[in-house]
């Protein structure tokens, strides 16, 4: 999607004059990708020759350059717009002026896709041949929309809008000049469209040749009115498309209502007072059928009822419901790192309800936010129902939701409702709200898994780690295989069996974790295997100490002294000797040895691990049943 460069244009904007904005743009838009969006200050911008010229970059439908008005500064902004007379004042909104230069139009778009938009424009240097037109377009894709211009022009046809193709939709188009060729002109054979527009010359004033002139162009109209012209439309070559059209011309071409009276369908028409709002009792009511790809809302954003509509710029609500509806109390709240939530309260129960989230906290209009669209009219961050709103049942508080949004970014939520009589509600826009941090997706880290033999049947164990929460897991297991992370963390060795030893417990600090085990055999080679899985659920590798071999076990030995016979004599070198090891706290028998023997000193030594040393025990020696010898022997 083509980046918007949004930029004011003013005595405090970015930009002075609307040429400076349009002398800025790249040569070239589509290899910039960007939309260039020229906002005009509430000012008149006023001048002797063109006022602005749009031509000379490469453009595309998705790159070009759109002049409108910054936020509130259109006549359409106006606090009492509903009220103002219809027509050209620029006390009531932005206005670029031409007062001069003989040959000049106020406004040339000459390049593709170029648009302008909510701004009056008007030529009103009437001396001669200096005047030319309000509006000067010169491509079938250059579109006005919104827009009020009016003219002096009474000599070359010029009209108030001179067009060699574009597509003109929602505007008034007035000829102030009396005895001109031609309110609009279309030349050259380029197609010019033109929608939901009224195109008049003041009831005052001498009539205009004709309200539209072709000069071998062709050119559609649809839901236009043409009043205070000798003739409807006119020309030579080119061809007319006409549906839904209205006039006072008694002669009207086909494709147009004729002969109506035209003080009956306009608040004035008389050049000083002119008011080109429809009054009550217009013929111009429901005369038209809305054109949904075209003109499917008016001037002011208004939805146009499917099937009859208004003929000109402004669809009027007239009869039934006219109350649109209230929104209160807007909130939005991030639920997470990409989602939100918003609340908006209502006084009516039906129809739809329009959101959109954005970056910005300027509204966007009703039109934007109902086409999921921000301030700038670039696709909004996100629009709930893809830009086709949820339905209203009931009044009170209603929940909206929004997902896809960026991590720790700003945001708000604009809601606008509109109800089953197409009544529009105002956009109400929420507080600020920021989404969470991105979700932590990172696994812990663990190092320098060692462990250590801390006995015969006990060793501990320890691995570093780089998080500080959640839980660390270990086994032990007599092989080098790592279990996987699910074996690890249901107690398991690498075959799926349950492990000599398990354990986990909670990190709460980075670096080393320690862990010890039990019951494990003397002797052995072990491998402690580490593993751990953080608060968001992140696992970690498994990691494996080196070979771990617990402790052999402790004998205990007994040494006699030189066993002697009832003589004195050594007992030497004797064999067959039993030897009975007891506890001298209880008396018990702690263990029996046979087939002993005497060295050649007449010592007999025994070991075993069920002597403990350092601990006395009596020991009785004995050959077949007579005993040799007894003493209390300390083992060593």
């Amino acid at each position: 999607m083509a980046t918007v460069i949004s930029r004011e244009i003013g005595s405090t904007g970015y930009y002075s004059t609307p040429q400076a904005w349009e002398d800025d743009r790249p040569a070239d838009m589509v290899a910039a990708d960007e939309q260039w969006e020229g906002l005009l200050q509430n000012q008149n911008f006023t001048g002797s020759g063109p006022i602005i010229t749009i031509s000379g970059s490469t453009t595309s439908a998705t790159c070009y350059a759109h002049l409108t008005t910054a936020p509130g500064a259109s006549f359409l902004d106006h606090a009492s717009f509903a009220t103002n007379p219809l027509r050209a004042d620029s006390t009531k909104g932005a206005m670029i002026q031409k007062t001069g230069g003989y040959g000049d139009d106020a406004v040339v778009i000459s390049e593709p896709y170029a648009k302008i938009s909510k701004i009056q424009v008007i030529a009103d240097y009437a001396s001669g041949l200096g005047s030319r037109a309000a509006i000067k377009t010169v491509d079938q894709t250059a579109e006005i929309d919104s827009v009020i211009a009016e003219s002096y022009r009474a000599n070359y046809g010029y009209g108030t809008i001179n067009s060699l193709g574009g597509i003109i939709r929602n505007s008034l188009i007035i000829m102030r000049q009396g005895g001109a060729d031609a309110v609009v002109r279309c030349a050259n054979g380029t197609p010019l469209q033109i929608y939901n527009s009224t195109i008049v010359v003041p009831s005052d004033v001498t009539a205009a040749g004709q309200g539209v002139r072709k000069n071998y162009g062709s050119v559609t109209l649809k839901n236009v009115s043409v009043f205070g012209c000798t003739n409807d439309v006119g020309g030579s070559g080119g061809s007319f498309s006409i549906s839904n059209c209205a006039t006072d011309d008694a002669s009207p071409t086909t494709g147009f209502t004729g002969s109506l009276v035209y003080a009956d369908q306009f608040e004035a028409v008389a050049d000083a007072t002119r008011d080109f709002r429809l009054k009550a009792g217009s013929d111009l009511f429901d005369l038209g059928v809305t054109d949904a790809t075209n003109a499917p809302t008016d001037m002011v954003g208004t939805t146009r009822p499917v099937g009859a509509s208004d003929i000109g710029p402004i669809e009027t609500v007239t009869g039934g419901d006219t109350t649109p509806p209230t929104l209160t109390s807007p909130t939005g709240t991030q639920t997470g790192s990409t989602t939100a939530s918003g609340t908006v309260s209502t006084d009516e129960n039906n129809a739809t309800l329009f959101a959109v989230v954005t970056t910005s906290a300027t509204s966007p209009s009703v039109a934007q936010v109902q086409a999921g669209q921000d301030h700038t009219g670039a696709s909004a961050a996100f629009a709930v129902g893809s830009g086709s709103g949820q339905a209203v049942t009931t009044t009170g508080v209603q929940n909206v939701s929004a997902t896809g949004l960026t991590a720790s970014t700003a945001y708000y939520w604009h809601y606008q409702q509109q109800d089953t009589a197409t009544n529009d509600s105002t956009v109400v826009t929420s507080a600020q709200f920021t989404t969470a941090a991105p979700a932590d997706t990172t696994a812990p880290v663990l190092t320098s898994p060692a462990g250590a033999s801390t006995g015969e049947t006990t060793i501990s164990g320890s691995v570093s780690t780089d998080e500080d929460n959640a839980t660390l897991y270990a086994v032990v297991s007599t092989s080098t295989t790592k279990p996987s992370v699910a074996q690890i963390q249901a107690g398991q060795d690498h075959t799926g069996s349950a492990a000599i030893y398990g354990t986990n417990q909670a990190v709460s600090a980075t670096g080393t974790q320690n862990v010890a085990a039990t019951g494990l055999t003397a002797s052995t080679g072990y491998y402690w295997h580490f593993q751990q899985i953080d608060t968001a659920g992140n696992d970690s590798t498994v990691v494996t100490s080196a070979l771990i071999t617990t402790d052999a076990v402790a004998v205990g030995t007994l040494t006699t002294e030189a066993l002697k016979n009832n003589t004195g004599t050594v007992i030497a070198n004797d064999t067959g000797l039993t030897v009975d090891v007891y506890s001298i706290s209880t008396g018990a028998l702690v263990i029996r040895f046979t087939g002993e023997t005497t060295d050649a000193s007449g010592i007999c030594v025994v070991s075993d691990a069920a002597i403990t040393a350092a601990t006395a025990y009596t020991v009785v020696v004995r050959r077949s049943t007579n005993a040799i010898g007894v003493a209390e022997i300390t083992a060593t």
